[in-house]
């Protein structure tokens, strides 16, 4: 009895959220303190920090939005492989499905530059899911994201000043995050977000210049903006 009683209230709950708030609009800023660990080529590998910061926004009805996102920052150097790095990365994703279970179809550009890197940006197509439930009356939600970053142009093989296509495009990486977000009262517009995003991802090889590079980052996320719920 029990069990039927728990799985009824939370389908309730689940229905409810889907279908109470039917139009949203969210505009935010966002940092994130992160730990990077990177290797360039066939063996340099470092692990180095900072902190990136950006800018959200999202656009959503019943069944149906739009999100951007927009982050930058300078990663400290560690060691001597590096040395300062500037990373850069933005998205346009097109959001179907409630938002307890969201689908998320977009196109993502990714850059990195540094002494050793002379990165153009690469650009991905992103497929993913996204789970936002209101934890109840008291303005809480708990969110649970996964994205999957596919390479939309050829690697190259560089030998020298020459490069070969490889014509490898596939997977060109993952992306999960989670938290916790806090609604203000509904006669103040505000919302803050505390969670944790954790990313791995490939680049391609286009040059000696660029020789390619395998990096994870991951950090705690803090967003803080207006958010508007009809």
């Amino acid at each position: 009895m029990n069990r039927v009683t728990l799985a009824s209230a939370l389908t309730l709950t689940i229905t409810t959220a889907a279908t109470a708030q039917n139009f949203e609009i969210r505009v935010g800023g966002l940092a994130m303190n992160t730990r990077r660990h990177i290797e360039i080529g066939s063996g340099n590998i470092a692990q180095n920090s900072g902190t990136v910061t950006g800018a959200e926004f999202m656009l959503r009805g019943l069944g149906a939005g739009l999100s951007a996102h927009y982050a930058q920052g300078t990663f400290r150097p560690a060691a001597s492989v590096t040395g300062y790095s500037d990373f850069r990365a933005a998205d346009v994703r097109l959001l179907l499905g409630p938002r307890p279970f969201t689908v998320e179809l977009g196109y993502a550009r990714r850059a990195l530059s540094s002494k050793l890197l002379d990165d153009p940006g690469e650009y991905l197509a992103t497929v993913g899911v996204r789970s936002q439930i209101d934890l109840g009356p008291a303005g809480f939600s708990i969110m649970v994201a996964g994205t999957v970053l596919g390479r939309i142009a050829a690697d190259t093989a560089s030998t020298g000043s020459l490069a070969t296509p490889s014509k490898k495009v596939g997977i060109g990486g993952l992306a999960a995050e989670t938290g916790v977000l806090y609604q203000a009262p509904r006669h103040l517009p505000l919302f803050g977000f505390l969670g944790y995003r954790y990313e791995r991802f490939k680049t391609r090889v286009t040059a000696a210049s660029n020789p390619g590079r395998r990096e994870e980052m991951g950090g705690v996320v803090l967003e803080f903006g207006l958010r508007y719920i009809k």
